[in-house]
Order: C-alpha cells, then sequence, then structure tokens
C-alpha cells in the first residue's frame, strides 16, 4: 500500500467515525502522518480516542483537535522508543 491509498484508508475510517468527510486540511495531516512512520492502526487510534473524548454525539469540528494531539503523542512514544527513524520521519 502506497502513502497515499493508507492516508485515503485513514480518511474512510475517519469519515466512518465522526460522520463527516476530511476536508483538504485533514488528508494532508493523515499524508503526513502516514509518511512520518505512523501505521494507519495508529492513526485509527488516535480518532477512537477523539470519539472517546467527545462521544458519538459530538459535532464533528470537535473531534479533530483530540485526533491531532493523539496522533502527535503516539509519534512522539514510538520515536523515543526507537520505533521511528529520527532522521527519516520528520515530526507530523
Amino acid at each position: 500500500m502506497t502513502d497515499e491509498e493508507m492516508a485515503a484508508f485513514v480518511g474512510r475510517y475517519y469519515a466512518r467515525a465522526v460522520r463527516r468527510e476530511p476536508d483538504a486540511e485533514q488528508m494532508a495531516f493523515f499524508r503526513k502522518t502516514v509518511q512520518s512512520g505512523l501505521r494507519p492502526a495508529e492513526l485509527m487510534a488516535a480518532i477512537d480516542y477523539a470519539v472517546s473524548v467527545v462521544g458519538f454525539e459530538g459535532v464533528a469540528r470537535d473531534y479533530w483537535p483530540h485526533v491531532q494531539a493523539e496522533a502527535q503523542r503516539i509519534w512522539r512514544e514510538m520515536r523515543a522508543a526507537g520505533f521511528l527513524d529520527r532522521q527519516e520521519n520528520p515530526s507530523p
């Protein structure tokens, strides 16, 4: 799977979880995080976290700050643990 396909996969998951299609900025974030080394599973975990914080009846814009913060937290933890190559994978 290419990075673009993985980002599209995550975008579809996001759309199902929050009942709104991701905009261009959100898709760019998904592409950047995939390119930085996170797999779709980690991004899906960030989306699930946002849904658990906001709830199923939240407004779509309420989810996004939580998705971003959790994806960045996961990226930092994985990099610190040595799962991501620090030189090749810039921060999302």
